[in-house]
Parts: C-alpha cells; sequence; structure tokens
C-alpha cells in the first residue's frame, strides 16, 4: 500500500509526503549462490518462513521546499529574501533479524540452528548507550536440545527504528550583468540522531548461549549476543558541507 500527500508549487512552497506499507515473506533470502544453504531444517522448508530480510514493513518520507518573499526591500530585502530552504525526513522501522544459536545441536553441519524462545520478553525495552548495548534479552533464548531444531522463526525479530533528517539552505545572488553566485549549505544528519544496526545475533559469535536458560542461566564469558555494537550502514554523525557556484 502507497499513500502520498502532495502540495504542488504556489507562490513560496512545495510539500510532499509518501508512507508505503509492505510485507515480503519467503523462505530464504538470494544469497547470490545457489550452494548456499540458509535453511535451518532441509526436510522442513516450510518451516523458514518468514520475513524477507530486507522487508521494512512501515517506509515514511517527507521532502519540502520553502522559499522567503516578504514585502521588505532595500538590504533588508537583499538579505531575507530568496532564500529556499529544502528539509528531508526518511523513517522506517526496524531491519529484520534471526537469531542463530551458532552450535550444530541439531547435528546437520550445517550452522544454521536456531534457538528455542522460552519467553516473551525478547527485547530489553533500554535505550542503547555505550554503557548499555543490550537490545535483545539473551535469556529469552535457550539451545534446542540435541538433535533437534530451534522454534526460533527466521527473521522473526526487529532492529531498531531508523530516522535520517536532512536539509539545505540555497540563494542565488545576482552580481553584475550575466554575473550570478549560488550558496548552499547542506546539513546531513539534522538531528545527529544515532541509527543503529541490527544486534549481535548470529553464527559469527560462537558461544553465545552458552545453555538453556532454565538449566544454566549463565552467558558464557565475554559474549556480545544480543548487544548492538554499531551504528547502522550509511548512518554516520551530523555533517555539514558548503559549495558556492559562479554562473556567467
Amino acid at each position: 500500500m502507497v499513500a502520498s500527500l502532495q502540495h504542488r508549487m504556489s507562490s513560496n512552497f512545495v510539500f510532499m509526503a509518501n508512507y508505503t506499507y509492505s510485507h515480503c515473506i519467503d523462505i530464504s533470502d538470494n544469497a547470490a549462490d545457489v550452494s548456499t544453504l540458509t535453511i535451518q531444517n532441509p526436510a522442513n522448508i516450510k518451516g523458514d518462513k518468514g520475513s524477507c530480510g530486507f522487508d521494512f514493513r512501515h517506509v515514511f518520507n517527507v521532502t519540502a521546499v520553502a522559499s522567503t518573499h516578504f514585502s521588505k526591500t532595500g538590504l533588508v530585502g537583499q538579505a531575507i529574501n530568496h532564500w529556499e530552504i529544502s528539509p528531508l525526513m526518511h523513517a522506517t522501522d526496524g531491519a529484520p533479524f534471526t537469531v542463530l544459536t551458532g552450535y550444530d545441536r541439531s547435528l546437520t553441519a550445517l550452522g544454521t540452528d536456531r534457538p528455542n524462545l522460552t519467553g516473551a520478553n525478547v527485547y530489553t525495552h533500554n535505550k542503547i548507550t555505550k554503557a548499555n548495548p543490550q537490545y535483545i534479552n539473551a535469556y529469552t533464548f535457550g539451545l534446542n536440545p540435541t538433535g533437534t531444531f530451534g522454534n526460533s522463526g527466521q527473521n522473526a525479530f526487529r532492529g531498531p527504528k531508523y530516522l535520517q533528517v536532512d536539509a539545505a539552505v540555497n540563494r542565488s545572488f545576482a552580481l553584475y550583468k550575466a554575473f550570478a553566485a549560488n550558496l548552499r549549505l547542506e546539513a546531513f544528519n539534522v538531528l545527529n540522531h544515532p541509527n543503529f544496526a541490527i544486534p549481535n545475533s548470529g553464527s559469527g559469535y560462537h558461544g553465545s548461549i552458552s545453555a538453556s536458560p532454565i538449566a544454566d542461566p549463565v552467558m558464557s564469558s565475554g559474549t556480545t549476543f544480543g548487544q548492538i555494537t554499531s551504528t547502522a550502514n550509511g548512518s554516520g554523525a551530523r555533517i555539514f558541507q558548503g559549495a558556492v557556484k559562479i554562473t556567467f
């Protein structure tokens, strides 16, 4: 579903917003290699039916261009008129991810075992900080018994939401006859808002789940399972840049 709202060009304002709701479902994301096996149980591929790895359920974009046209003249008018301000906001819900155990408990030698989901409180609901990077509750998961497969689903969990606000300010100045100067200032991630990546949850973190929480609620020493340790790709600190262009 796609919904959009648009205010077309008037004397000094253009506005456009759109919202997309979608749901992509598959059994296994295309890994660009037909020999790559990502499903947990080859004898039950329907058990891996879930959200696609690129399934962003909600996507929201807003952009606008506003220009200044005040009645002032003279130096004051030159200073405050003919500026263009154009903000852009992009927001999505969190990216889906799968929790893997990092152990071959199923004895299939595939390395795609998922744990058992033993509780409902998956997310810690704490604000992610450097001192407290825990995003999902490790004790909600337990190792699947030897010779079995875990009940945790493919891409069953969501990472943090994404919000990016950019903005630009633009102004043209008439210099002499055909000569003109264009000043443009841009800011990326105006709010300096951190967008975090998904937590460490895959088989690259061996020993992340040490034992079933029912039997032994002690996680392995030094694990980063369930923690967010990086920002999302393309998300950085606030950046300002400027440019001047001379036309003739």
